[in-house]
């Protein structure tokens, strides 16, 4: 039985990280490896994992001999959000997952206008708002056609949003 105690982590499995790279979670992870297999806190390297705003939800398991699997679940962009002077990658949930720039020039994004509030100082988005704005990108994908053609959308007023598309 003492044996077991003994165990450590010497491998870390990560699945599930799309925009993450396998290098940012270990990073998240650094420390883990070397802990004691069944003393290791995995609810508190779950927080650490949880703190990134790519990460909607991580699931930490132990894996005998000597493996901590790790499930990333990502959040995933669904808008290129204007909030103030800044772009910042939207979520379906109207979340700001990370400041936008050239690393995701591969994502062909709508732009949302209006986030903010008047009286707001231009760093946070609006609940409200980013929930109008994840419903009308919600039921436009029901029509894949429209949905290609969607390029704006502006949520200032929420009683009437206003939707731009391409062509």
């Amino acid at each position: 039985m003492a044996r077991i105690g003994m165990l450590q982590v010497k491998h870390i499995a990560v699945h599930g990280n799309e925009r993450l790279s396998k290098g940012e979670v270990m990073g998240m992870l650094d420390g883990l490896r070397g802990e004691s297999l069944f003393g290791a806190d995995l609810d508190s390297w779950r927080r650490r994992l949880m703190a990134s705003p790519w990460v909607r939800d991580a699931a930490l398991r132990r894996s005998l001999p000597s493996t901590v699997d790790v499930a990333i679940s990502e959040r995933t962009p669904v808008g290129v959000s204007r909030v103030g002077e800044a772009m910042y990658l939207g979520d379906e949930r109207g979340g700001l997952i990370d400041q936008y720039g050239p690393q995701y020039s591969d994502l062909d994004l709508p732009i949302i206008d209006g986030l903010a509030t008047p009286s707001s100082d231009g760093t946070a988005a609006d609940t409200a708002r980013a929930e109008l704005a994840s419903r009308i990108i919600t039921s436009v994908r029901t029509k894949p056609d429209l949905a290609r053609k969607l390029s704006q959308i502006d949520v200032s007023d929420l009683h009437n949003a206003v939707v731009i598309l391409s062509g």
